[in-house]
């Protein structure tokens, strides 16, 4: 198996005047979906897909309202998640309240096996 790749021509967003470079952009090579997962989980645990549909379910529920906490989630050797924040820059500490929060978004952090994996991976180069 491989990850497929594919060359775009992008320019530079801090200058027009620099001239346009390739670069390598992953490629897609499907989906999998929420049930299809969760029967790939049930095949391999032996138990019923209904049984992990419902856990699953509860694992989404559980991250969602953690991670709206402030809470890290952590899943084992999957990694962890975290919700990040970002706001603009003031003069003093007193500016900055919740309402200058002016975007939110989850971090990942890939888990040791993740990460081993992203070293082995193979790339093979698809036409445009």
């Amino acid at each position: 198996m491989s990850v497929k790749f594919k060359t775009v021509l992008r320019g530079n967003p801090q200058s027009s005047a620099i001239p346009q470079k390739y670069y390598a952009q992953a490629v897609a090579d499907g989906e999998l979906t929420f049930e299809e997962l969760t029967t790939i989980i049930a095949d391999k645990s032996k138990l019923p897909f209904v049984d992990c549909y419902r856990v699953l379910l509860h694992l989404e529920e559980t991250m969602l309202h953690e991670l709206q906490n402030g809470k890290v989630v952590r899943l084992g050797g999957i990694g962890s998640y975290q919700l990040g924040i970002s706001s603009n820059g003031y003069a003093t500490e007193k500016q900055v309240t919740a309402s200058t929060i002016n975007n939110a978004k989850i971090n990942f952090r890939p888990g040791k096996n993740f990460k081993e994996m992203l070293k082995i991976v193979v790339y093979k180069k698809v036409k445009d």
